[in-house]
């Protein structure tokens, strides 16, 4: 009978510690797991702001990159502040002389431009690299180079990347070619 009573009275100091001590694990553990997963979550939300953020700054790059133009006498590019229509993103020729010559108010050199692996696309990089960076990034912007064999044709072509800022990690690269390319003349 003495058995019987020392159980009823409950469990022994060394049950309890034992008890204790799984208790205190499982808590340990789920403790972890919900840390772990704020941390994740914060993560995923400040990528996800990284993302929209990018996608902010390369619909006002796309909106650059169809207003850029060629199209006043001198054929200077820079960006129009307003839509640009078909005839807008080069200079017209104005018509013949007497010598039945086309008249150049600029076409000339905007062709020259066409030209050159860099000289048209240069100006648009440069307005791209002077925007401020969007928040957690860092945008910079390339005209691409035209490979050293092969064809001496210009691709006209620049390459924007993003990269966030605390990790280095690349967020997205785009190639772009500007809309004032389509007028170049085909050699």
């Amino acid at each position: 009978m003495a058995v019987r009573a020392d159980r009823a009275r409950g469990f022994s100091l060394i049950e309890m510690i034992q008890a204790a001590a799984i208790l205190l694990m499982v808590a340990g553990a789920a403790a972890t797991v919900v840390i772990r997963t704020g941390s994740m979550t914060r993560a995923t939300q400040e990528r996800y702001a990284r993302e929209a953020a990018v996608d902010a700054d390369v619909a006002v790059i796309q909106k650059l990159n169809d207003r850029y133009t060629c199209a006043n006498a001198t054929a200077t590019c820079a960006v129009a502040t307003g839509q640009v229509d078909r005839n807008g993103f080069f200079p017209l020729r104005s018509g013949v002389d007497a010598d039945r010559n086309n008249l150049d108010d600029g076409t000339q050199a905007f062709e020259l431009k066409c030209l050159s692996p860099t000289a048209l696309v240069t100006p648009l990089v440069a307005v791209i690299n002077d925007l401020p960076h969007p928040n957690g990034l860092n945008r910079s912007a390339a005209v691409d180079a035209v490979p050293s064999s092969g064809t001496a044709l210009a691709y006209h072509r620049y390459t924007v990347t993003y990269t966030a800022t605390t990790s280095g990690e690349v967020m997205r690269q785009l190639t772009l070619t500007p809309t004032a390319v389509a007028w170049c003349p085909r050699v």
